[in-house]
């Protein structure tokens, strides 16, 4: 990421604070997925409304939080499930800095199967994570096919199971 990016980060991050105070900012069912930029940790970039259509399933999280494990886990495990189906998109946002420790997690933890990682470095600064008004993690959102926002919460919650 350019430092033009990271200062704007910044300084989003700091007018989200401003405004909001210590109340949370996180967007909530009923409200419509936020315009972001999704920097895939394969380097092909895509925008969130690029799913507009299907299911996506998106869980906030990092190998530093210890929560973040067990709500990985189950996101892993229920997007087994979903493999080989073109209506749901299970989307993994990280918010590490350091690209070594994610890559080890995503490996040692077997975080691939049917989840498409979302890796921009830049930590609590990750563009996606702050237009959905940053969140504490983990947290899972699931957007319907219209771009709404249907749940969320700590553990994924496809209204299908």
């Amino acid at each position: 990421m350019n430092n033009k990016s990271k200062i704007f980060s910044i300084v989003l991050l700091i007018s989200v604070l401003l405004i909001q105070g210590c109340t949370s900012t996180a967007l909530k069912p009923g409200e419509p997925a936020p315009y972001t930029i999704l920097y895939m940790a394969n380097g092909k970039d895509k925008l969130l409304s690029q799913y507009k259509g299907k299911t996506v399933a998106m869980i906030f999280w990092a190998t530093w939080c210890n929560y973040s494990k067990y709500a990985m886990d189950d996101f892993r495990d229920k997007a087994a499930k979903y493999t080989g189906r073109d209506d749901v998109v299970f989307l993994a946002v990280s918010l590490d800095e350091s690209r070594e420790e994610y890559d080890e997690r995503i490996q040692v933890r077997n975080y691939t199967e049917n989840i498409t990682h979302v890796f921009s470095g830049n930590g609590p600064l990750d563009e996606t994570y702050l237009r959905f008004g940053a969140p504490a993690i983990p947290l899972v959102y699931t957007i319907g096919p219209d771009g709404v926002i249907r749940t969320s919460g700590r553990r994924l919650d496809l209204e299908e199971d």
